[in-house]
């Protein structure tokens, strides 16, 4: 006979059950944020997983380690090809910065000598305090010694999402015996409908990337921009994020083009900059 519980007794339970997962969440907040990276990038990877296994008729821990690995090399792949590129990018940033302070200055000079008053904001302008604070080699330093001095953090993040890709039924059955039995069934059906929306979703993004990463090869190869190959992977990456992938690169590839200048076309590294950003904003329109 099952146990009636009384309003006030359930509400008591709830309450302390509440107390208790604030208490815990905040205890272990560290774990918890590293365990939710590893199931955020499982969740991303298993599709993959599973469409390959059954493409190729692989066994599930022989299709979960191409994944794993293929993944583990892009990303240290792109590391090892971006960081140089982004230091390389903040110094001639810096050194740009310095030219344009200082025609900033003798601009202002040129007009205060002709009697023109400048309010304090354009006298006190400083772009190389400006630019420094945005691109801060202590920062920078700090970064690095946080990703030096935490490659435990990095393991764990990885050894768990691995052992998420190989055994995510294993999980998804453990946690149905968790759920009522008369739940079972609807609870069954949402997780099925969320992996075909998943799914779905996750296809036409690669779609949607590889047509992006096409026509930014084409719009780079036909201006001269720097560091093609680059900006192509940057753009097939961060299509996967609606609308503010390419928005934010739109707006960083044409910064480097302002600085780097063109390799094709003669004109000046601003305007150079200014055509990128409008072809790369097309490009954004015609992704949303």
């Amino acid at each position: 006979m099952a146990i009636q519980w009384q309003r006030q007794t359930r509400l008591f339970i709830l309450a302390l059950l509440l107390i208790l997962s604030i208490i815990f969440a905040y205890l272990f907040k560290d774990f918890i944020k590293y365990l939710s990276i590893s199931a955020l990038m499982a969740f991303i990877l298993i599709p993959l997983k599973d469409f390959i296994q059954k493409r190729f008729h692989l066994s599930k821990k022989v299709a979960t380690a191409i994944i794993f690995f293929t993944f583990v090399l892009i990303l240290i792949g792109s590391l090892l090809i971006i960081v140089p590129i982004v230091i390389e990018t903040a110094d001639e940033l810096l050194s740009e910065s310095i030219i344009l302070q200082n025609a900033i200055d003798t601009w202002i000079e040129n007009l205060q000598s002709l009697g023109i008053p400048m309010s304090d904001t354009f006298t006190s302008l400083d772009i190389n305090e400006f630019i420094s604070r945005i691109i801060n080699p202590e920062a920078l330093l700090e970064t690095i010694s946080f990703f030096t001095e935490n490659i435990f953090v990095g393991f764990m993040i990885f050894f768990v999402m691995y052992y998420l890709i190989l055994d995510n039924d294993r999980l998804f059955a453990l946690i149905m015996t968790v759920i009522p039995e008369i739940e079972r069934p609807d609870f069954h059906k949402l997780i099925i409908r969320t992996k075909q929306i998943w799914n779905t979703y996750l296809k036409g993004q690669l779609g949607l990337s590889s047509i992006i990463g096409a026509v930014t090869l084409v719009v780079c190869l036909a201006t001269g921009m720097p560091g093609t190959g680059v900006i192509v992977a940057l753009s097939i990456i961060l299509t996967l994020i609606p609308s503010f992938g390419t928005a934010s690169l739109s707006i960083l590839v044409a910064a480097t083009a302002a600085i780097t200048g063109s390799n094709l076309l003669h004109i000046s590294p601003i305007w150079f900059g200014i055509i990128i950003l409008i072809l790369f904003q097309g490009i954004h329109i015609f992704e949303v």
